[in-house]
């Protein structure tokens, strides 16, 4: 795992709980799958896992080149290899074994990855990874049907259109399933009210009821275009019983008896004549004459249970001590666990799981051949349900479901089955399963609405538009009192949006707005419609309004961070930042890391923004005042821009530690080169001189046509300057020099070659290079008055190391021209009548001192004065 930390350690941490997340409720494995080996070929660009058995996978995009596909319950086999001649297509691929079983599979391609399509294939067990963004075709990925579950193949008829709920605007009958996308320009209908009026009591009318059909025939099933062959129905056996408490009927043995009471009591309970039936089986029970009082006793207990009436804890009491009182007198009785299971039935109809669970577990543990096992599972699937622990009542629903025969309880276990997968997030399995039951018990459609809403959200969540409206719009029509209309209308409005029906998706958000005031629907409808509006005030409106009218709600937390976003977009970062304090003020735990992520994105841009205007003192303010946050983001950008913003600010140190971090956080080939160049000048100022080399000649190996190229090979001269490595440092001078093509930069590099020149006291070199610089400042556009002086001053300088006098004189008389500051005036004026002293022109000389003396009140004029009595006592010697 190690290599996958080192490319990923802000991402490690979600990438773990996600999986756990994933992977969360899936059985284990008995024996664990072996990855043989991976396949890449080149056309078609395919990858393929070959494995022993099938297991649960995700493919998830880590970065533009990355990907990671996450498997579950195997590992590589001995002979594990990646083969293919497609090889070449990637940088890497990589193994790893994470937590939790699950082998990670990561991708780096030598450039962007785009879209990818993924299947198993089941002709030769391998996971198949389309590379080019074209789809798969998945007949290789459906499972073959059981010989009862097989149809012949017919061709599809014509979509049949579908009844559309009342709206405000809109009411007519849409279709199912879209051949194409849908133009947003699409004209609306005509309101159409009283038809949706005669549609919606129509499907009143159409409803059966339960009382008198028992088995429904099935409505005319919609053309679909997804298929559900990812389901294949268990093979289950054949059995007598009912698999729950009532098979104690069949089980209790009357023959050595000798009673016909008994017979006829058993016989009116079978038919559920039960006061009757308590009536003999009471008497029977006080003579205490006759051989089967154990049989007797389970009957009337029986009898009264479900003789007791909903809600009357009296006689659920009393039911429950008939069958104490049964189990107490007949310790060993071969009924004994349909009296437990009844105990345990009576305490869920009293409303007390835990107690129930008791009786149940000890049934489950102690009775294994007992014919109501099925029942017994599936009350403890529901408790373990209730209780939140999704993965154990997913198992036990399972059992019921698949590994018992056809029993009371199965379609129920398969609907708890499909939503524990749901739950879970195995949103397909769940869809399969949901559709099988509606296919196989289609009077389970018209019992409730739960069935059809389930198809309904578990299609919604995988895309299939068509489909879950389809079930959303007759879970509707045949329960037109069906609670939480809001949130389903809503959600047919989400259909619309999914296939780009915009003004469909608009109306139906508008219609649950102003039909359903406050309600759920009408908070997500009110997220929805913003997510269809054009108009940025519009938008920004309602996410007010989610966010202030509703601040305890999920939405509001949406709203928040879609409010951030409008601001990211509009560059209004600080905005943008301020929203998100303000969401992770008010709800630290809600979408942390997507908040996180783009206060990051805004904080980034933020300073990239500043930077490119100059303002680094903005950035430097902002950064000291939020440190602890931003540095928590671990963000390389922010970590560049704020080490450059210190390195304009002249705080080399400061600026130092934060390129070196933005530089540990970059990919060696993808460092830019403002970071290399301010880190290498870092470096440099803050004594780092070896280090600084190396950064610097890298940049210029790197970037030889950089911005900074010249500055940094004219840096790299002066450090081997101060080092005394004369030769080399004149060498890069002359490399910065004919890097150059801009006259005032060749002036100022040729000033600190005459430096160097000057450091050694090679005076003539020190003056033919100034000479050379002046000619290129002075060819420069603009008015280069501080380099001219410079050049000028030294010069001069150089020209009386040389006792040239006059060319001093000369070099002197011009940098006064280029002086701004009365101290430069001085002193140039000084060294210029000095100059003429020592080439002998006294008059000239004792006029400048004169002038120095009367006019600048400093040493300068001090000094002059002096001169000047020199000058004077000069004189009368020489008349003398």
């Amino acid at each position: 795992m190690k290599n996958i930390k080192s490319k990923r350690v802000g991402f490690i941490t979600w990438f773990l709980f996600f999986l756990l997340i994933f992977f969360l409720g899936m059985p284990a494995s008995a024996e664990t799958a072996l990855l043989k080996k991976i396949s890449v070929t080149r056309n078609p660009p395919e990858m393929r896992l070959y494995v022993t058995e099938r297991t649960p996978f995700k493919i998830i995009g880590i970065e533009k080149k990355e990907l990671l596909i996450a498997l579950k319950n195997i590992s590589t086999d001995n002979g594990f290899s990646v083969t293919g001649n497609g090889k070449d297509l990637f940088k890497s691929v990589e193994v790893e074994k994470l937590r939790g079983n699950v082998l990670a599979v990561v991708i780096t391609g030598k450039g962007e990855l785009g879209k990818v399509d993924s299947m198993f294939d089941n002709t030769d067990s391998s996971f198949v990874i389309r590379l080019d963004g074209k789809s798969l075709t998945r007949t290789a990925e459906k499972k073959k049907k059981t010989p009862q579950t097989e149809k012949p193949e017919t061709a599809k008829p014509a979509e049949k259109p579908e009844p559309i709920p009342r709206t405000a605007e809109t009411l007519e009958s849409e279709p199912a399933v879209e051949s194409g996308p849908v133009s947003r320009d699409e004209p609306e209908p005509e309101p159409a009210a009283r038809s949706a009026e005669k549609e919606e009591t129509a499907a009143k009318k159409a409803k059966p009821e339960k009382e008198t059909v028992s088995t429904p025939s099935p409505e005319p099933k919609q053309p679909e275009k997804e298929t559900n062959d990812g389901f294949t129905p268990p093979d289950r056996p054949t059995s007598p019983y009912n698999g729950d408490v009532s098979d104690l009927l069949k089980t209790v043995k009357l023959d050595a008896c000798g009673s016909e009471e008994l017979e006829k009591a058993l016989a009116l309970t079978k038919n559920g004549m039960y006061d009757r039936a308590l009536d003999i089986l009471a008497v029977y029970i006080d003579t205490g004459s006759g051989r089967c009082l154990e049989q007797a006793s389970y009957l009337r207990a029986y009898a009264f249970f479900k003789n007791t009436e909903t809600g009357k804890y009296d006689q659920l009491i009393k039911a429950e001590q008939l069958f104490q009182d049964a189990l107490i007198s007949f310790p060993s009785s071969s009924l004994k666990p349909f009296g437990l299971s009844a105990m345990g039935l009576i305490h869920m109809r009293m409303n007390n799981p835990a107690v129930a669970e008791g009786y149940f577990t000890i049934v489950e543990e102690g009775y294994g051949d007992y014919p109501g096992m099925p029942e017994v599972l599936f009350y403890l699937a529901g408790i373990f349900t209730d209780e939140g622990y999704e993965e154990k009542g997913l198992r036990y629903f399972r059992r019921v479901f698949e590994n018992h025969p056809q029993n009371t309880y199965t379609v129920d276990a398969g609907l708890g089955l499909g939503k524990a997968l749901y739950n879970i997030r195995h949103y397909l399995d769940a869809l399969h399963l949901f559709d099988h039951i509606a296919e196989t018990s289609p009077g389970k459609i018209y019992e409730s609405s739960e069935l059809l809403l389930n198809i309904g959200k578990a299609a919604l969540k995988l895309g299939k538009s068509g489909k879950a409206r389809e079930s959303l719009m007759r879970a509707i029509n045949l329960f037109p009192d069906i609670e939480s209309r809001d949130m389903i209308l809503s959600d047919i409005g989400d259909t619309y949006a999914m296939e780009n029906r915009l003004e469909k998706a608009k109306t139906m958000y508008r219609y649950v707005r102003e039909n359903f005031p406050d309600t759920e629907g009408f908070i997500k409808s009110s997220m929805g419609l913003a997510r269809q509006l054009e108009k940025r005030e519009e938008r920004e409106k309602i996410y007010k309004m989610v966010k202030t009218r509703h601040p305890e709600h999920k939405f509001a937390r949406v709203a928040m961070m879609r409010l951030a976003e409008i601001y990211q977009e509009n560059r209004e970062y600080e905005k943008c930042i301020e929203e998100i304090e303000d969401l992770l003020s008010t709800h630290p735990r809600a979408l942390r890391y997507e908040a996180v992520h783009l206060m990051q994105k805004a904080y980034e841009s933020l300073f990239e923004n500043n930077l490119g205007k100059g303002e680094y003192t903005d950035i430097l303010k902002k950064y000291e005042k939020e440190y602890v946050r931003i540095d928590r983001m671990n963000s390389k950008t922010i970590s560049l821009n704020v080490g450059l913003s210190y390195f304009r600010a002249g705080l080399y140190e400061q600026a130092f530690n934060h390129l070196l971090g933005a530089y540990k956080q970059y990919d060696r080939n993808a460092r830019p080169p403002e970071l290399l160049y301010a880190m290498g000048t870092s470096m440099d100022e803050t004594g780092r001189d070896d280090d600084a080399l190396k950064l610097l000649k890298g940049y210029g190996e790197r970037f030889p046509q950089g911005a900074r190229r010249v500055e940094a090979l004219t840096r790299i001269a002066l450090i081997h300057m101060e080092k005394k490595a004369w030769e080399t440092s004149g060498r890069y001078y002359d490399r910065a020099y004919q890097a150059s093509g801009d006259h005032l930069e060749k002036g100022k590099v040729l000033y600190d070659k005459a430096m160097m020149y000057k450091a050694q006291k090679r005076w003539g070199e020190m003056s033919e290079t100034l000479t050379a610089a002046v000619n290129d400042i002075a060819s420069a556009s603009g008015e280069n008055y501080g380099s001219l002086f410079r050049a000028y001053r030294n010069l001069g300088d150089a020209y009386i190391e040389q006792r040239l006098f006059v060319k001093a004189a000369d070099s002197y008389s011009k940098a006064l021209k280029f002086s701004n500051t009365r101290s430069q005036e001085a002193n140039l004026k000084f060294m210029l009548a000095d100059a003429y002293q020592k080439s002998n022109a006294l008059k000239e000389a004792k006029e400048i001192f004169t002038e120095v003396a009367d006019r600048f009140d400093s040493v300068w004029g001090r000094l002059a004065a002096q001169r000047l009595s020199t000058l004077e006592l000069a004189e009368d010697v020489k008349k003398s």
